[in-house]
């Protein structure tokens, strides 16, 4: 099956609220059941639920993640961050350099495929060395980049993106009084630029295992309008506009590593390999807020690696009879072991 990779871009000054539990703090990143809630609804919008629905079981993506466009001269290129696959690495003896390997959080396309291509079976274990500074560079604690993706000029440690608390009150709704401060932590893109020919341009992307038909299209128009994340009804997570293209995915092989949140099927569970759980819940969102929590649950973090097959579920999680509400966990994997992404 054919992958596209959606280029989501954002606004000037662009902000996005990922719910973590509490208002002071926020996600690394918007996970693929928090999108695909937000397409859905998107679509059914637009063209009525007897239309888009069918769609829904269809649909095949994976979460929200990373990327940055750089501008040099009259020539652009877009580099795509992974999650670092949640698996063992040879660790360095050094402790500073044991730290600096586990703050790394995302690793461009092409420092995946050839991190991908060392993994070893018998061990359980990539054998590469991502502190090798002939193969890897850091960009900065969290971002890596492989060697001949360097961007020249820049100085490692520059902020892509950064978390700030934005003060806000709270008012009673039985008399409108203050209820006291409190602050909501926000994601903000920076945009760094060294002069007019040299810049670069944070943006958020996610795969798509689907040929783009007209009634999608239309879905992902109204989608960058109606926003992502939390607070868009004050202009968070809104875009300005959106570009596609194909995306060289491996898809072959015995192991792959999740670039999804999955729920695996019960005949599903000897699959796995490395993995981490994150607990999924929510409130229900049906045309608008409905004032109910939808049925929690537990999913396979991005990052995990499991055996192939592996196709993952979706579940219903409606509190309501009369309202249906899908949790999506459905697989979408890079397969280890084969050359991918933009290398």
């Amino acid at each position: 099956m054919a992958v596209q990779v959606v280029k989501l871009l954002p606004l000037e000054h662009f902000r996005i609220r990922i719910g973590e539990g509490r208002m002071d703090r926020i996600g690394s990143l918007v996970h693929s059941d928090t999108l695909f809630s937000a397409l859905v609804n998107s679509g059914i919008k637009l063209y009525g639920e007897d239309l888009f629905a069918p769609m829904i079981d269809s649909l095949c993506l994976s979460s929200v993640f990373y990327g940055l466009r750089v501008k040099e001269r009259n020539e652009s290129r877009d580099l795509l961050f992974f999650p670092k696959p949640r698996a063992r690495f040879r660790e360095p003896e050094d402790p500073t350099q044991r730290k600096k390997l586990k703050r790394l959080s995302w690793v461009s396309s092409s420092a995946l495929s050839q991190i991908c291509q060392n993994y070893d079976y018998e061990e359980a274990l990539f054998q590469i060395d991502l502190l090798d500074p002939n193969q890897f560079v850091f960009l900065n604690p969290q971002f890596c980049v492989s060697s001949a993706e360097r961007i020249p000029g820049l100085e490692e440690n520059i902020s892509f993106f950064r978390t700030t608390l934005e003060p806000k009150v709270s008012i009673s709704r039985v008399n409108a009084q203050s209820l006291g401060l409190y602050y909501q932590a926000e994601l903000e893109f920076c945009f760094p630029k060294w002069t007019q020919e040299r810049s670069i341009t944070p943006f958020l992307f996610f795969l798509w295992e689907e040929e783009l038909t007209p009634q999608l299209i239309g879905t992902l128009n109204l989608f960058i309008e109606e926003g992502l994340g939390g607070e868009r009804a004050s202009g968070k997570g809104t875009f300005a506009s959106w570009e596609y293209e194909p995306f060289p995915l491996p898809q072959e092989g015995k192991i792959m590593m999740l670039l999804s949140s999955a729920v695996p099927k019960r005949e599903e569970m000897e699959q796995l390999i490395s993995y981490e759980l994150q607990k999924r819940e929510g409130f229900l969102f049906w045309g608008g807020p409905v004032g109910k929590r939808k049925k929690s649950h537990y999913a396979l973090q991005e990052g995990s690696l499991v055996k192939t097959p592996f196709e993952g579920t979706n579940l219903e999680v409606s509190p309501l009879p009369e309202k249906r509400a899908v949790a999506y966990g459905k697989a979408l994997g890079w397969a280890l072991g084969q050359k991918g992404g933009q290398e």
